[in-house]
C-alpha cells in the first residue's frame, strides 16, 4: 500500500513538471522575440511594417517590442568623417592640398532614418557639404595666413560648425 502511494505522488509531480518546463521554454522563446537591449553607445527605433513606431529609444536597458516589429540601431557616439585630399585655391591664387576630417553625431534617430537612412549615405552627403565649405573658407585667406597658424582660420571664424537641416533636395541628391 505504501509503495503505490509513493508512485502515485511521483506520477502527479512528473505530470505537473513537464508542462511547467514546457511553459518556461515557451516563455523564453516568446521573450527572445519581444525583448531587446539598447546599450549606452546606441539608440534604437522600433520599426513596424517599414514605419517608425514611437520615439527613438535613447536610454540603455531592456525594452519591449511586438514579435513582428524590427529594431534598427544607430550610434549615439561621435562618428568620424574623413574626406579625400582636396586641392583648392587660396585668395592669393596659390594651390593648396588639404586633408579634412570631421566628427558628427546623430541627434534625432527618427529624422536621420527618414532623411538619409544610414551612415554611408550621411557620409556621402557630408562629402559635398564639408568639402564645399572648406574650399569656400580657404578661398577667403592668403596662403601665409593659413600656414602661419593652424588655428588662425578657426579663430577668425569662431569655429566652423555646419548644422545639417536636411531637406528633400539633399535626399534626392544622395539618391541620384
Amino acid at each position: 500500500m505504501k509503495t503505490s502511494f509513493l508512485t502515485t505522488n511521483r506520477g502527479n509531480a512528473a505530470t505537473l513538471l513537464v508542462p511547467l518546463i514546457a511553459l518556461v521554454i515557451l516563455g523564453g522563446i516568446l521573450a527572445s522575440f519581444c525583448l531587446f537591449t539598447v546599450t549606452e553607445k546606441e539608440q534604437a527605433l522600433v520599426i513596424q511594417f517599414g514605419e517608425v513606431r514611437g520615439d527613438p529609444i535613447t536610454e540603455a536597458g531592456l525594452h519591449f517590442k511586438l514579435p513582428y516589429q524590427k529594431v534598427e540601431r544607430f550610434e549615439k557616439r561621435l562618428l568620424r568623417w574623413d574626406g579625400s585630399q582636396t586641392t583648392t585655391i587660396t585668395r592669393d591664387r596659390r594651390t593648396v592640398n588639404i586633408d579634412v576630417t570631421a566628427r558628427w553625431y546623430i541627434s534625432d534617430a527618427r529624422r536621420f532614418r527618414e532623411a538619409v537612412r544610414n551612415t554611408s549615405n550621411a557620409n556621402a552627403l557630408l562629402n559635398g557639404i564639408i568639402e564645399g565649405a572648406v574650399n569656400a573658407d580657404i578661398a577667403k585667406f592668403d596662403l601665409y595666413e593659413i600656414i602661419r597658424s593652424s588655428n588662425s582660420i578657426l579663430d577668425a571664424d569662431e569655429d566652423m560648425q555646419i548644422s545639417l537641416d536636411i531637406d528633400d533636395e539633399a535626399v534626392e541628391a544622395i539618391d541620384a
